[in-house]
């Protein structure tokens, strides 16, 4: 094998190319296959197991993944809330501004608090979403 200090650039980078065209995507393709063949057997089977067609067993548990972060990021955001006795961020960043609450962490915990509500909301589209197919 030559080594690839003493190549120009784009001679390490066609070689590279060669290396990943030839050896490396083959390889990873057949695991890929491989891999998504025994999911695919493993979820027939929890299905035939629990009395489910596959794609039920597939919708459920994914509407009821969705349901555990949307509980979680709920009880995340109450935390937040009670913690500083607020019922929104803007009453959390007035109180900050106020000089009613420390800065060090509710600045922090408004940044948190605002995350937190976003994702709340993107997880109610998604289940909206789930619930559709």
């Amino acid at each position: 094998m030559v080594f690839l200090g003493y190549l120009k650039p784009s001679e390490i980078f066609a070689k590279l190319k060669l290396l990943l065209i030839t050896k490396i995507f083959p390889c990873l393709l057949k695991f890929i296959l491989i891999f998504v063949w025994w999911r695919q057997m493993q979820i027939e089977l929890l299905a035939r197991k629990l009395g489910m067609r596959p794609e039920e067993l597939v919708r459920v548990s994914i509407e009821k993944y969705l349901q555990d972060e949307l509980a979680c990021v709920e009880a995340q955001i109450a935390e937040i809330l009670a913690k500083y006795g607020v019922k929104s961020p803007d009453e959390l960043k007035s109180k900050i501004e106020s000089g009613d609450v420390p800065e060090h962490p509710a600045w922090e915990d408004l940044i948190d608090l605002r995350n937190l509500l976003e994702t709340h909301k993107r997880l109610l589209e998604v289940i909206k979403i789930a619930r559709r197919s």
